[in-house]
Protein backbone atom coordinates (compact mmCIF):
# COMPACT_ATOMS: atom_id res chain seq x y z
CA UNK A 1 0.00 0.00 0.00
CA UNK A 2 2.70 2.75 1.02
CA UNK A 3 6.57 2.61 0.14
CA UNK A 4 9.44 4.31 1.35
CA UNK A 5 12.44 4.74 -1.06
CA UNK A 6 15.69 6.55 0.83
CA UNK A 7 12.89 9.03 2.20
CA UNK A 8 14.33 11.95 3.86
CA UNK A 9 12.72 14.86 4.83
CA UNK A 10 13.97 18.26 7.44
CA UNK A 11 12.34 21.34 8.22
CA UNK A 12 15.96 23.01 8.94
CA UNK A 13 18.99 21.86 6.64
CA UNK A 14 20.89 19.66 8.83
CA UNK A 15 18.21 18.82 11.25
CA UNK A 16 16.61 15.57 9.40
CA UNK A 17 13.37 14.36 10.62
CA UNK A 18 12.92 11.31 8.59
CA UNK A 19 16.11 9.63 7.80
CA UNK A 20 16.77 7.52 4.78
CA UNK A 21 13.64 5.21 5.47
CA UNK A 22 12.81 2.00 3.37
CA UNK A 23 10.34 -0.36 3.50
CA UNK A 24 6.78 -1.08 2.54
CA UNK A 25 3.73 -1.30 4.73
CA UNK A 26 1.13 -4.05 3.16
CA UNK A 27 -2.47 -2.88 2.38
CA UNK A 28 -5.60 -4.03 4.22
CA UNK A 29 -3.42 -3.74 7.79
CA UNK A 30 -3.49 -1.68 11.16
CA UNK A 31 -0.16 -0.12 11.28
CA UNK A 32 0.70 1.89 14.24
CA UNK A 33 3.32 4.44 14.30
CA UNK A 34 4.43 5.61 18.06
CA UNK A 35 7.49 7.01 19.30
CA UNK A 36 8.72 10.21 21.63
CA UNK A 37 6.87 13.83 20.64
CA UNK A 38 8.84 15.48 17.79
CA UNK A 39 10.50 12.71 16.45
CA UNK A 40 8.35 13.15 13.15
CA UNK A 41 5.28 10.88 13.60
CA UNK A 42 2.58 13.55 12.15
CA UNK A 43 5.16 14.38 9.17
CA UNK A 44 5.24 11.08 7.81
CA UNK A 45 1.42 11.25 8.22
CA UNK A 46 1.59 14.73 6.09
CA UNK A 47 3.84 12.71 3.46
CA UNK A 48 1.50 9.98 3.46
CA UNK A 49 -1.18 12.52 2.56
CA UNK A 50 0.51 14.30 0.15
CA UNK A 51 0.27 17.31 2.25
CA UNK A 52 4.00 17.77 2.31
CA UNK A 53 6.51 16.40 0.16
CA UNK A 54 9.78 14.82 0.64
CA UNK A 55 13.45 16.45 0.71
CA UNK A 56 14.97 13.38 -1.33
CA UNK A 57 13.94 9.70 -2.13
CA UNK A 58 10.38 9.05 -2.62
CA UNK A 59 7.14 7.90 -1.34
CA UNK A 60 4.58 6.05 -3.10
CA UNK A 61 0.59 5.28 -1.80
CA UNK A 62 -0.34 2.19 -4.27
CA UNK A 63 2.64 3.02 -6.58
CA UNK A 64 1.42 6.67 -7.01
CA UNK A 65 2.88 9.72 -5.37
CA UNK A 66 0.88 10.87 -2.29
CA UNK A 67 -0.92 14.44 -3.58
CA UNK A 68 -3.77 16.11 -1.65
CA UNK A 69 -7.11 15.32 -2.47
CA UNK A 70 -6.42 11.61 -3.55
CA UNK A 71 -10.87 10.73 -2.93
CA UNK A 72 -9.42 7.14 -1.60
CA UNK A 73 -7.36 8.51 1.41
CA UNK A 74 -9.07 10.29 4.79
CA UNK A 75 -7.04 11.78 7.15
CA UNK A 76 -8.22 12.50 10.68
CA UNK A 77 -6.66 15.11 12.63
CA UNK A 78 -7.01 15.65 16.48
CA UNK A 79 -9.06 18.46 15.85
CA UNK A 80 -11.52 16.10 14.18
CA UNK A 81 -12.03 19.13 11.54
CA UNK A 82 -15.57 19.31 11.61
CA UNK A 83 -18.03 22.19 10.57
CA UNK A 84 -19.30 23.37 13.53
CA UNK A 85 -22.48 25.59 11.81
CA UNK A 86 -23.16 22.23 10.26
CA UNK A 87 -25.26 18.91 11.99
CA UNK A 88 -24.21 15.99 12.52
CA UNK A 89 -25.98 14.32 9.06
CA UNK A 90 -24.62 17.48 7.06
CA UNK A 91 -20.77 17.05 8.35
CA UNK A 92 -21.95 13.09 7.28
CA UNK A 93 -22.59 13.94 3.70
CA UNK A 94 -20.24 16.73 2.82
CA UNK A 95 -18.27 14.71 1.26
CA UNK A 96 -20.79 13.10 -1.19
CA UNK A 97 -21.86 16.03 -1.72
CA UNK A 98 -19.53 17.29 -3.42
CA UNK A 99 -19.08 13.80 -5.22
CA UNK A 100 -22.42 14.43 -6.72
CA UNK A 101 -24.16 11.17 -4.88
CA UNK A 102 -28.16 11.11 -5.88
CA UNK A 103 -30.09 12.30 -2.79
CA UNK A 104 -31.32 8.86 -2.23
CA UNK A 105 -28.26 7.08 -1.94
CA UNK A 106 -27.07 10.02 -0.25
CA UNK A 107 -29.58 9.78 3.06
CA UNK A 108 -29.28 5.82 2.73
CA UNK A 109 -25.49 6.15 3.30
CA UNK A 110 -25.76 8.86 6.45
CA UNK A 111 -28.44 7.24 8.22
CA UNK A 112 -26.46 4.35 7.84
CA UNK A 113 -23.40 5.72 9.12
CA UNK A 114 -25.02 7.31 12.04
CA UNK A 115 -26.19 3.77 13.25
CA UNK A 116 -22.80 2.26 12.56
CA UNK A 117 -21.23 5.44 14.53
CA UNK A 118 -23.64 4.71 17.47
CA UNK A 119 -25.31 8.92 16.41
CA UNK A 120 -28.82 7.88 16.11
CA UNK A 121 -30.35 10.50 17.49
CA UNK A 122 -27.95 12.90 16.59
CA UNK A 123 -28.73 13.56 13.12
CA UNK A 124 -29.57 17.01 13.96
CA UNK A 125 -27.22 17.94 16.50
CA UNK A 126 -24.67 20.06 15.90
CA UNK A 127 -20.73 19.46 16.76
CA UNK A 128 -20.82 21.47 19.92
CA UNK A 129 -23.86 19.94 20.68
CA UNK A 130 -22.11 16.41 20.89
CA UNK A 131 -19.69 15.39 23.48
CA UNK A 132 -15.52 14.35 22.57
CA UNK A 133 -16.71 10.67 21.76
CA UNK A 134 -19.33 11.57 20.13
CA UNK A 135 -17.51 14.42 17.68
CA UNK A 136 -15.00 11.86 17.45
CA UNK A 137 -17.00 9.02 16.41
CA UNK A 138 -18.58 11.85 13.77
CA UNK A 139 -15.06 12.45 12.03
CA UNK A 140 -14.39 8.88 11.91
CA UNK A 141 -17.78 8.56 10.18
CA UNK A 142 -17.58 11.48 7.52
CA UNK A 143 -14.19 9.48 6.63
CA UNK A 144 -15.48 6.09 6.25
CA UNK A 145 -18.63 7.01 4.40
CA UNK A 146 -16.51 7.98 1.48
CA UNK A 147 -14.73 4.18 1.90
CA UNK A 148 -11.53 4.95 1.69
CA UNK A 149 -8.53 2.52 1.14
CA UNK A 150 -6.53 4.64 3.36
CA UNK A 151 -7.41 5.77 6.32
CA UNK A 152 -4.25 7.88 8.23
CA UNK A 153 -5.46 8.91 12.06
CA UNK A 154 -3.08 11.57 13.64
CA UNK A 155 -3.71 10.68 17.90
CA UNK A 156 -7.63 10.62 17.75
CA UNK A 157 -8.59 9.51 21.09
CA UNK A 158 -5.85 11.38 23.03
CA UNK A 159 -7.99 14.00 24.19
CA UNK A 160 -10.82 11.73 25.59
CA UNK A 161 -11.22 10.64 28.99
CA UNK A 162 -10.00 6.65 29.52
CA UNK A 163 -13.24 5.05 29.06
CA UNK A 164 -14.18 6.89 26.35
CA UNK A 165 -11.08 6.50 24.50
CA UNK A 166 -11.29 2.47 24.93
CA UNK A 167 -14.97 2.77 23.28
CA UNK A 168 -13.66 4.48 20.34
CA UNK A 169 -10.77 1.68 20.21
CA UNK A 170 -13.10 -1.00 20.00
CA UNK A 171 -15.66 0.65 17.87
CA UNK A 172 -12.94 1.25 15.42
CA UNK A 173 -11.54 -2.48 16.06
CA UNK A 174 -15.16 -3.80 15.48
CA UNK A 175 -15.37 -1.93 11.88
CA UNK A 176 -12.20 -2.74 10.56
CA UNK A 177 -11.87 -6.73 11.63
CA UNK A 178 -16.06 -7.08 11.58
CA UNK A 179 -17.14 -4.74 8.62
CA UNK A 180 -16.55 -6.63 4.90
CA UNK A 181 -16.32 -3.15 3.39
CA UNK A 182 -13.75 -2.07 5.66
CA UNK A 183 -11.55 -5.66 5.08
CA UNK A 184 -9.18 -3.96 2.38
CA UNK A 185 -8.93 -0.65 4.70
CA UNK A 186 -5.26 0.35 5.46
CA UNK A 187 -5.19 2.27 8.10
CA UNK A 188 -2.24 4.41 9.97
CA UNK A 189 -2.61 5.29 13.62
CA UNK A 190 0.02 8.09 14.89
CA UNK A 191 -0.37 6.93 18.63
CA UNK A 192 1.91 7.56 22.05
CA UNK A 193 -0.04 4.81 23.87
CA UNK A 194 1.76 1.57 23.72
CA UNK A 195 -1.70 -0.22 24.96
CA UNK A 196 -3.11 1.40 21.77
CA UNK A 197 -1.13 0.45 19.35
CA UNK A 198 -0.72 -3.63 20.90
CA UNK A 199 -4.85 -3.32 21.13
CA UNK A 200 -5.17 -2.17 17.44
CA UNK A 201 -2.39 -2.88 15.24
CA UNK A 202 -1.15 -6.00 12.82
CA UNK A 203 2.18 -4.24 12.18
CA UNK A 204 3.97 -1.49 14.69
CA UNK A 205 6.38 0.89 13.56
CA UNK A 206 8.82 2.48 15.96
CA UNK A 207 10.11 5.47 15.36
CA UNK A 208 13.82 7.53 17.33
CA UNK A 209 14.15 11.00 17.86
CA UNK A 210 16.56 10.54 14.53
CA UNK A 211 13.53 9.76 11.91
CA UNK A 212 14.52 6.11 12.13
CA UNK A 213 12.26 3.33 12.00
CA UNK A 214 11.67 0.02 13.18
CA UNK A 215 9.00 -2.11 12.40
CA UNK A 216 7.37 -5.39 14.32
CA UNK A 217 4.48 -7.90 13.99
CA UNK A 218 1.82 -7.34 16.45
CA UNK A 219 -1.69 -8.97 16.94
CA UNK A 220 -4.89 -6.79 16.96
CA UNK A 221 -6.53 -8.43 19.96
CA UNK A 222 -9.74 -6.69 19.93
CA UNK A 223 -12.55 -5.87 22.82
CA UNK A 224 -12.45 -7.77 25.47
CA UNK A 225 -8.67 -8.45 25.36
CA UNK A 226 -7.21 -5.94 27.63
CA UNK A 227 -6.86 -8.10 30.82
CA UNK A 228 -5.46 -11.07 29.45
CA UNK A 229 -1.81 -12.10 30.26
CA UNK A 230 -0.87 -12.25 26.51
CA UNK A 231 -2.33 -8.78 25.70
CA UNK A 232 -0.67 -7.06 29.39
CA UNK A 233 3.00 -9.31 28.50
CA UNK A 234 3.13 -7.59 24.33
CA UNK A 235 2.53 -4.53 26.09
CA UNK A 236 5.65 -5.10 28.13
CA UNK A 237 7.48 -6.70 25.61
CA UNK A 238 6.49 -3.46 23.13
CA UNK A 239 7.84 -0.75 25.75
CA UNK A 240 11.25 -3.14 26.18
CA UNK A 241 11.70 -2.84 22.62
CA UNK A 242 10.71 0.84 22.46
CA UNK A 243 13.03 1.92 24.85
CA UNK A 244 15.82 0.32 23.33
CA UNK A 245 15.26 1.70 19.91
CA UNK A 246 13.76 5.34 20.69
CA UNK A 247 16.30 5.34 24.03
CA UNK A 248 13.73 6.86 26.35
CA UNK A 249 10.26 6.34 27.43
CA UNK A 250 7.03 7.72 25.67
Amino acid sequence: MIEFRDLNFSYREGEPVIHDLDGHWEKGRVHALIGPSGCGKSTLLYLMAGLIQPLSGSISVKGSNPRPGRKETAVILQNHGLFPWKTASANLALGLNIRRESKSTLQEKVDRMLKEMGLEGKASSYPGELSGGERQRLAIGRALILEPDLLLLDEPFSALDAMTREQLQDRLWQLKHKDESASNLTVILVTHSIEEAVFLSDRIHIMDVEGNVQTMSSKSYGPGSRLSREYFDNCVNLRRIFEEHAGRIL
